[in-house]
């Protein structure tokens, strides 16, 4: 449910972590992604709303937004989400620096 099939793909031919964590990893930055734009989008979005492209590198995974949420957040927009793993949790967070919602 977490992953497209071209993530799935992306998953199984990385070689940055092994693909079971990835997969973990992902379900947890898309949640991260939902839990810090939310307030400004005001409404549940669901996990194909976001993608990701290419292997995480330097504890960064980029999602993109694969459809325009709201006027502040268009498709195509991207976010990195930096993470730590260990053998036992997966931390994500996001930082949003700039989201404004006129009412």
């Amino acid at each position: 449910m977490t992953a497209n099939q071209r993530e799935r793909a992306l998953i199984a031919r990385q070689t940055a972590l092994p693909p079971d964590r990835l997969a973990t990893l992902l379900f947890s930055a898309k949640e991260t992604l939902f839990k810090g734009l939310y307030p400004v989008v005001r409404r549940f979005f669901g996990f194909d709303c976001a993608e990701l492209r290419t292997p995480p590198a330097n504890r960064c995974l980029r999602l993109h937004l694969t459809q325009t949420l709201c006027r502040e957040l268009p498709a195509g927009e991207s976010y990195d989400i930096r993470f730590n793993t260990t053998a036992d949790w997966v931390l994500t967070w996001l930082a949003v620096h700039r989201l404004l919602r006129q009412a």
